[in-house]
């Protein structure tokens, strides 16, 4: 929300003229009210809500008026506070957002308000962003750096981010709504507040307040969109120009549609409340979304399209509300567009303006369009509203409006009254009286109202005391510079400090002797931070040693202020040299406004006694730029290089000069790219950096391409190294950047390569090149670590912490070979055996207490930690330490987490860790698994979970307790796989999303061959794609299972020894093969969607529900279901020894799995 005084003209600027109080129109207006909560609380001059007698006179004066509905941001203000971070580091919105919390938690203004409101007759409206949730830590906004806040779903989920086509730059604000689990977040959270305070109903604000957009497509490059795009139009919108078919405007309608599908979700919740959805339009391009008022037109969400006809058409939205803000003819438009837009429907149509009785909107009037008052202070409210002018005498009324009425006429000069007059008013009942009787004194211009408004400082609301504050801006004595740091001293709130800091500059004469006294010394760090920020305002170069003190202070945000004073005083090297100084401190809320305020004193060429620092300034500026590089773990290594970086940019070509030289240099990865961002990608607080797509094509062409080779080496490896070789895989990990290829030294290696919120980028993947290594997550035995229960048995209590999860994984290795004690995690598991039962090369564990299969708390009981202890078994004439025994103490060899794209792992083996041999979870796009093992691990050897996609060139999965499980939301594809001796499923693939597997062969043993299922609690389809494909049962028998909720597409498999059982979902099975010895069978339960043909069946029977079909009956079954007109039932041989392929019949290429496809390897 705007929250520094510009925002008083953004918003009298909502409409041009404003109308003198003439006769009332032959029908009134249908007024309702904007309060845009956050610019309230910040300026103390606008109308006061920050207690529950200021809300009850506000929302008296608001029905006295006339108000029939008020729409009220603080629905804006909860959601805000209940998920953003806030960042300390900017000291003035720290300020603002405690004030805030304690605002919503010790008094609940919503709820107040929505009583005062309701209490009233009048409806109340929740008004929130659609957009706006933060941003990182490097967006500029107003003031100084970091960015103010973001939201945790952002920072939690950074790929609901908007992305630019290069995957590179983030844009502040949005949340992508191309994410249903992003919709859903977003919908939750205003719901709760919507419910929780009672609101009528809510609308939508849809500009974003930072100025981190560039040009109007610059963002929205999220993979859902480019992959729905890309069906669409044929073109992937990140390296292909838009078209004639294939739009920008396409672009931006597509990225609409998601917009649409929010808000279609969100009504369908809010009317099962009674609730109501409005929309506040553009009012110069209503299918955009709307400009930011207070900068200018700039439209700060980027472009997408709003697809008004759907919203009207299917009710999604109940009222459009065209904002102000603009040319007046303008949005008289809009609002007449969407009259006949909606003029068959049941939306509404409303508009929001500051002059809602001026003669342009009486046609308006007349066909009953509401018009909402959109005003900051309490003037306005009767000024705009035509409530006649009344008499002085009106002064001794008992009607309070008429009261406020004379007293605004005072207050703007139209009615000239003595202070006798107003006195009595400055101590009247109500609150709304005794501000504007304030600001009512300031006119007379007479020494004695001095006092009077003084004395509002001390007054028990909040609101007249910060109306106090500003009113001695034009009327004051030197006493009142003590009386305004006595009220903050007293009343340290926010909106209070902010009107001293603005008034402590017009007191005459300039009270610096007084603020340099408090500034230094007092014992209220409120009083400090407003006499040195005042202080700020009115520099002179005698008060350099209170600045310079004041960059030690204990408050943080007084050291602020003397940095940024600082910068203010002029012709003062010892200003200069005090900034310098501060550049070299390591708090970095100081050092970043010291080099600001270096930047804008290197734009004052005018002071020609400067020129000889320059140098200097520019050196300290290149120092502390120079401390942001890799390896920084100052607290702003993310944010630090804008606010340098920028200041360097004050100097000219010699701060150019400076990020060049970080640009270009090939040592350090991070100050080279956030120097390009520097020069190339410039953004700074206060204004948009405009520019195009073009330029931002050029600039890309400068950005900085690194590629190291990053050498792991065990025995000559250092991790203190700052290019190594480093000794762990770890080390090189954090160490690695795009592009960069970390490279093993063959051999074992006993570690993980834990990859979390690690990126390449698009064309600069992170590759990690095993070179045959092998990770190895058991550890051997530490005899000293066990105790001797009795000969040959032994017990340990702390080998690692135990729960039934890791417990159904668990193994020991014993001279090389794994025993896992007849358990498995996915499939059949024996019972753990009683210490005394073991026989040599056995364990088990005993726990304390019976493990209960119970979930509680929301917590899985498989999750809940154990007490208890390992026994293993050996020979009791060997010693434990003479048996090669070894314990998986890792549970992946390698994994990814958070966020991870643009990832290569190659030529790398997993084995002997006690989950899986490559796990990854969270989000991920963009990684190759190529040539990879997975041996002898726990649990899966591949295993894809939540959001997360991989692509998979060339596995073996061998000995594992499955051999590839995906689950979740999770992507998969796989290529030249093979998967054997498994002991629980061979391939799993279960929940949403798809997953396909090429040339590939399954030498099946597990408990299960192939299962594939749906989410039973997401009501999702799991579909898995098999393409040349040999998977044969090498002993016993056993199913390929499709359940319900999935979808099995099959193509040249050959399924041998295998029944096949669809018990639910769809089959499309094609040029394909079932057949073995014994004869297979096919069971295809009812209501199962079956495809196919071309195939090639020797089973004992197929079976569609109830009816058995035989090799006799085939036609029959062929009329029946319309299938398999191409397919064929005889006879199979395969080749001996087997191979996969057929001897007997003679078949053409085509049938089954095509051998010569597969890796030599494989076959």
């Amino acid at each position: 929300m705007n929250r520094f005084s510009c925002c008083v003209l953004a918003f009298l600027a909502l409409t041009s003229t404003l109308p003198a109080a003439d006769a009332p129109p032959a029908k009134p207006p249908i007024l309702d009210c904007f309060i845009s909560t956050g610019d309230n609380h910040w300026l103390g001059s606008w109308l006061p809500i920050d207690s529950k007698a200021s809300i009850e006179a506000s929302f008296e004066l608001l029905k006295r008026i006339g108000v029939r509905r008020v729409y009220w941001r603080g629905l804006q203000e909860a959601a805000w506070l209940e998920t953003m971070q806030f960042r300390e580091e900017n000291c003035r919105y720290a300020s603002f957002w405690k004030y805030l919390l304690r605002l919503d938690k010790e008094l609940a203004v919503d709820r107040l308000a929505v009583e005062a409101a309701h209490k009233r007759g009048m409806e109340i409206w929740g008004v929130s962003t659609m957009f706006d949730w933060g941003a990182a830590a490097d967006t500029p906004c107003f003031g100084d750096f970091p960015h103010n806040s973001e939201s945790r779903l952002r920072q939690r989920h950074p790929e609901w981010v908007p992305v630019d086509k290069r995957g590179v730059l983030r844009q502040g604000g949005p949340i992508e709504f191309a994410y249903p689990e992003a919709r859903k977040a977003l919908a939750d959270l205003h719901l709760k507040f919507m419910d929780r305070d009672g609101y009528d109903g809510m609308a939508f604000l849809t500009y974003v307040e930072n100025f981190s957009l560039r040009f109007p497509d610059e963002f929205g490059f999220n993979e859902p969109v480019v992959q729905e795009f890309k069906r669409r139009a044929g073109i992937d919108a990140r390296t292909q120009p838009f078209g004639r078919n294939a739009t920008s405007y396409d672009w931006q309608a597509l990225r609409g549609e998601s917009v649409t599908a929010y808000l279609r979700e969100l009504k369908s919740e809010l009317a099962k409340r009674g609730k109501k959805l409005g929309v506040c339009l553009n009012p110069n391009q209503p299918r955009l979304p709307q400009f930011w008022t207070a900068v200018g037109a700039t439209i700060s969400a980027g472009h997408i399209q709003f697809d008004l006809d759907t919203w009207v058409r299917d009710g999604v939205v109940d009222q459009l509300i065209v904002w102000g803000g603009s040319h007046g003819p303008a949005q008289l438009k809009t609002v007449e567009d969407c009259l006949w837009l909606t003029r068959s429907s049941k939306t509404a149509v409303a508009a929001m303006t500051s002059s809602p009785f001026a003669e342009r909107w009486k046609p308006f009037h007349e066909r009953s369009v509401p018009l909402a008052l959109a005003v900051g202070d309490d003037w306005q409210y009767l000024e705009y509203c035509n409530v006649p002018e009344q008499p002085l005498a009106a002064l001794q009324s008992k009607d309070d409006l008429l009261r406020l009425r004379v007293l605004a006429q005072v207050a703007r000069g139209k009615t000239k009254a003595a202070v006798a007059d107003l006195a009595p008013l400055a101590k009247d009942a109500n609150l709304l009286v005794r501000r504007m009787a304030l600001l009512a004194l300031t006119r007379t211009k007479d020494p004695q109202a001095v006092p009077l408004i003084e004395a509002g400082l001390s007054d028990p609301e909040h609101g007249v005391r910060c109306v106090a504050a500003q009113a001695l801006r034009d009327l004051n004595r030197p006493e009142s510079a003590a009386k305004l740091l006595a009220a903050v001293q007293r009343f340290p709130a926010h909106p209070l400090m902010e009107s001293a800091v603005s008034t402590l500059p017009r007191i005459q004469p300039l009270p610096r002797a007084e603020l340099a006294k408090a500034a230094a010394g007092h014992g209220t760090p409120s009083v400090r931070v407003v006499a040195m920020r005042a202080l700020g305002l009115m520099p002179k170069e005698e008060l350099v040693p209170v600045f310079a003190k004041g960059l030690n202070d204990a408050d943080r945000f007084v050291r602020f202020a003397a940095a940024q004073a600082l910068g203010n005083v002029t012709h003062s090297p010892k200003a200069i040299e005090a900034l310098i100084e501060a550049t070299k401190q390591d708090n970095v809320v100081v050092s970043n406004r010291a080099a600001t305020s270096l930047g804008m004193i290197g734009t004052r060429q005018q002071e020609k006694e400067l020129e000889p620092l320059r140098p200097k300034m520019i050196e300290a500026l290149k120092n502390l730029y120079a401390k942001l590089g890799d390896g920084c773990a100052r607290a702003d290594a993310d944010w630090g290089y804008r606010p340098v970086g920028n200041a360097l940019l004050k100097f000219g070509a010699d701060g150019e000069r400076v990020l060049r030289e970080f640009m270009d240099q090939r040592k350090d990865r991070r100050l080279a790219e956030q120097a390009w961002k520097s020069l190339h990608v410039r953004l700074d607080n206060g204004a948009f950096t405009e520019s195009c797509e073009k330029e931002d094509n050029e600039a890309f062409k400068k950005r900085p391409v690194f590629s190291r080779e990053l050498k792991v080496d065990q025995s000559k490896g250092d991790d203190a190294s700052a290019a190594g070789p480093f000794k762990t895989i770890a080390r090189a990990i954090a160490a690695a950047g795009p592009g960069d290829s970390i490279h093993l030294t063959p051999g074992r290696y006993r570690e993980s390569a834990a990859f979390h919120n690690k990126s390449g980028e698009p064309g600069r993947p992170i590759k990690l090149e095993g070179h045959g290594a092998t990770l190895d997550g058991a550890e051997p035995l530490k005899p000293t670590d066990w105790e001797m229960v009795s000969p040959g048995l032994y017990r340990n209590r702390n080998l690692l912490p135990v729960n039934p999860a890791n417990l159904g994984r668990w193994f020991f290795v014993f001279d090389g070979k794994m025993n896992h004690m007849g358990r498995t995690s996915k499939g059949p598991s024996k019972p753990l055996k009683k210490a005394e039962e073991l026989a040599p090369g056995e364990w088990t564990y005993v726990p304390d207490a019976p493990i209960v299969r119970k979930s509680t708390g929301g917590r899985p009981w498989d999750a809940r930690t154990l007490k208890g202890a390992f026994y293993i078994k050996i020979d009791p004439a060997k010693k434990l330490g003479a048996c090669r025994i070894e314990a998986p103490i890792r549970s992946n060899g390698v994994s990814l987490s958070g966020r991870c794209e643009h990832l290569v792992i190659r030529n790398v083996t997993s084995t002997h860790v006690h989950n899986d041999g490559f796990n990854i979870h969270g989000y991920s796009r963009n990684i190759l698994f190529e040539n990879v093992k997975a041996v002898d691990c726990g649990d899966d050897g591949v295993s894809a979970h939540d959001d997360c996609q991989i692509r998979v060139n060339g596995l073996v999965s061998s000995g594992n307790s499955t051999g590839i499980c995906d689950v979740g939301d999770s992507v998969s594809h796989y290529n030249r796989v093979l998967i054997k001796d498994c002991l629980g499923h061979d391939l799993y693939f279960l929940d949403t999303n798809e997953h396909s597997v090429s040339n590939s062969v399954v030498q099946s043993s597990a408990w299960r061959a192939l299962v594939v299922t749906g989410g039973p609690k997401t009501n999702g389809v799991c579909t898995l794609r098999l393409d040349n494909v040999l998977i044969h049962r090498v002993a016993g028998s056993n199913d390929v299972r499709v359940a319900a909720g999935s979808v099995l597409d099959a193509r040249h498999v050959t399924f041998s020894n295998l029944n096949f059982l669809a018990t639910g979902g769809a089959v499309t099975l094609r040029d394909s093969v079932i057949a073995g010895t014994p004869p297979p069978e096919i069971s295809i339960w009812k209501g199962v969607r079956w495809q196919s043909d071309r195939n090639l069946y020797d089973t004992r029977f197929i079976r569609l529900d109830q009816t058995f079909y035989s090799p006799k009956t085939f036609g029959d079954y062929q009329r029946a279901t319309g299938q398999d007109k191409g397919s064929r039932w005889m006879k199979v041989e395969f080749k001996q020894p087997f191979d996969g392929q057929i001897a007997k019949p003679a078949v053409g290429k085509g049938s089954g799995v095509d051998v010569s496809r597969l890796p030599s390897a494989m076959r």
